[in-house]
């Protein structure tokens, strides 16, 4: 059974090298409240290395549900070394406005951002060659979107309720 470690409020599990991000801290250190009356918001940038005990460990996993309906995130920049954003893994992330994919991300979960009704517009590193069943479900605010991999396979679904979607290149 693998240990589960929080350093810079961030959730991690670990295998012999490699670390997977499972969630964060109620309270992270990257949180900045606008006003008292307005809940806390936050930029997520996940590191491509976590030093657990001494020890480096590459990040390559988003876990499932790692994220889900964390409605205080704004921002998430996920480093190169991340190859598999798993299922539901920031699903229901409502205030949700950017994402930055690293260029290693491989595969795309299910319904790994549905419902991030705040997300505008979104490039899919070419590395990514599945994206999952309802992987962007009802994402709203969405108006462009751009998969630089002709061979990328889309799961059913990946784009319906995107309501405001102008523009999808699969280029």
């Amino acid at each position: 059974m693998s240990q589960t470690y929080e350093v810079d409020n961030i959730i991690y599990t670990i295998d012999v090298i490699n670390a997977t991000v499972v969630g964060c801290g109620e309270q992270p250190t990257t949180a900045t409240a606008t006003s008292s009356n307005e809940p806390t918001i936050f930029n997520l940038t996940i590191p491509s290395i976590v030093n657990i005990s001494g020890i480096n460990y590459n990040v390559t996993i988003i876990n499932d549900s790692a994220f889900n309906n964390r409605t205080d995130i704004t921002t998430i920049i996920i480093p190169d070394s991340v190859t598999t954003i798993g299922n539901n893994a920031f699903s229901g992330c409502t205030s949700l406005i950017s994402v930055i994919m690293g260029n290693s991300v491989i595969t795309i979960g299910d319904s790994a951002f549905s419902g991030c009704i705040s997300l505008v517009s979104l490039t899919i590193p070419y590395s990514v060659t599945t994206i999952g069943a309802n992987g962007f479900l009802n994402c709203s605010g969405l108006t462009s979107i751009i998969i630089p991999n002709l061979n990328t396979i889309v799961g059913i679904n990946s784009f319906n309720g995107c309501t405001s979607l102008a523009r999808f290149y699969k280029i």
